[in-house]
């Protein structure tokens, strides 16, 4: 069996005035200004920011790896260009101890100065993501509903490889009546040979095409056999690789449901896709 990818958007697709496109699920937009995000893009902890900062010219910055969660999913939605990880150093007030705050920051706006969107901290945006994860996909009322959504895309899908198939079988049948015409013609004799070779030759190029191409439409349309309960227990299974809290665990399963996050001045698009694979390989597309 192999993977199955059905891409889910939703209601902010259609405050753009876009129209959904097929098979969609769900898109959840996250606004700042309902939990005074504007504010805590980079102090999600609400603490007094009383801390120097030492972006620039602050101590050799610790060499233990940072995992960005988002990394290549994560884009502006001021200018639509890629944001990137980046940390700085600043020394604390009480303490006097160097430390670093971790945040996404609009790589195009650094380099150009032509987009003017903030950094966003690191935990928040990663935080939210994640719990949009557990609501809107691995919710336990949720998928079920997503289970048989991709099953009926399933059938949808095995109908299109079947129709297909069938145009296949229907040319490469048309095409060995030709051939047949020609060597009878060939046979009879009176005609000039070497043009019905060339021809001969141009219809066994195309049936071979043909032929390779059934297969691999042969192939698609057996290879996934899934049902609705081998789904959700693929869904179970990444959500708790969710709940494990452990980085690299989580960044696999974002990178597999998490379509793109995009941060604007005023809220955080998420953008999920379904990837199920049930080859034991586990999911990807």
């Amino acid at each position: 069996m192999g993977a199955y990818l059905a891409h889910c958007t939703g209601n902010c697709a259609k405050e753009r005035g876009n129209s959904p496109a097929p098979y969609q699920l769900r898109h959840h937009r996250y606004n700042d200004s309902k939990s005074n995000c504007a504010k805590e893009r980079n102090n999600p902890t609400g603490t007094p920011d009383t801390n120097t900062d030492f972006n620039r010219h602050g101590p050799a910055r610790s060499k233990s790896k940072v995992n960005y969660l988002l990394s290549g999913i994560i884009w502006c939605g001021e200018c639509n260009h890629k944001m990137t990880g980046a940390s700085s150093s600043y020394l604390t007030k009480k303490s006097k101890e160097y430390k670093q705050k971790h945040y996404y920051t609009c790589n195009f706006g650094n380099r150009t100065k032509q987009c003017d969107n903030e950094k966003i901290n690191k935990e928040l945006v990663e935080s939210h993501v994640l719990k949009e994860l557990e609501q809107k996909i691995f919710n336990d009322s949720v998928v079920p509903v997503i289970a048989k959504k991709i099953y009926r895309f399933y059938h949808q899908q095995q109908g299109e490889y079947a129709k297909e198939t069938r145009q296949i079988e229907k040319e490469l049948d048309n095409i060995n009546k030709q051939v047949n015409n020609l060597v009878n013609a060939l046979a009879v004799g009176g005609i000039a040979i070497q043009p019905i070779i060339e021809q001969l030759k141009t219809l066994e190029n195309k049936k071979a095409i043909l032929e390779t191409q059934l297969r691999e439409w042969q192939i698609k349309s057996h290879k996934d056999i899934i049902n609705e309960e081998s789904i959700i227990m693929y869904l179970e299974e990444k959500k708790h690789l969710v709940k494990n809290k452990n980085p690299e665990t989580q960044k696999r399963v974002i990178q597999e449901f998490v379509e793109k996050v995009i941060v604007s001045k005023e809220c955080i698009d998420v953008l999920f896709k379904i990837t199920v694979d049930l080859s034991g390989g586990g999911g990807g597309s």
